[in-house]
């Protein structure tokens, strides 16, 4: 509908596109800090993600917005790191919550280094409807397609939830 076009307008944004959004638009990517290709050799694991993410903390008085498309993907590029270097299955293998929260810590740590560069940054999902039922009503609300666990770490920092969907208006699709 447009989330990543909108993001792309952001002045000196850089994508961290776990989508291939980006192939559409003309933007510098977490690939060309770390010599990749987009097209040919785009970033599709965690290890990638954290080697242009130092790359970039060194840029000296680099100004921008990092976009992030989607944020469920790079938690997921998180998730099968730490199941690759922990040697487990699942985060669960571990028992008692151990693998969830360190998969947590890691990505809750990567997310503040992006704050703490001084860079703006969009984090884009895409959007379910879930029921809400209250004592005297039912309603649809909008919410990020993403799970508890990385919504819990990216809640916090966001200042603004913007919501892009297509409407029917006298018998035209608008954005």
């Amino acid at each position: 509908v447009g989330k990543s076009t909108l993001a792309s307008k952001f002045p000196n944004s850089i994508w961290c596109d776990t989508g291939s959004e980006s192939l559409n638009m003309q933007v510098p990517t977490f690939e060309d800090l770390i010599g990749k290709n987009v097209v040919t050799d785009p970033i599709n694991c965690w290890e990638d993600i954290r080697k242009a993410t130092k790359v970039l903390g060194s840029i000296q008085n680099a100004e921008g917005t990092v976009v992030v498309d989607t944020a469920q993907e790079a938690f997921n590029y998180c998730r099968d790191w730490f199941r690759r270097t922990k040697h487990v299955a699942h985060e669960s293998d571990l028992g008692h919550g151990k693998g969830w929260a360190a998969v947590a810590d890691e990505f809750s740590e990567w997310v503040r280094e992006l704050r703490w560069m001084g860079h703006g940054l969009i984090f884009i999902a895409h959007e379910k409807e879930i029921e809400v039922e209250e004592p005297s009503r039912k309603y649809q609300r909008r919410v990020p397609r993403m799970g508890s666990s990385c919504l819990n770490i990216i809640d916090p920092f966001v200042n603004l939830q913007l919501y892009a969907h297509q409407a029917r208006v006298g018998g035209k699709t608008t954005q």
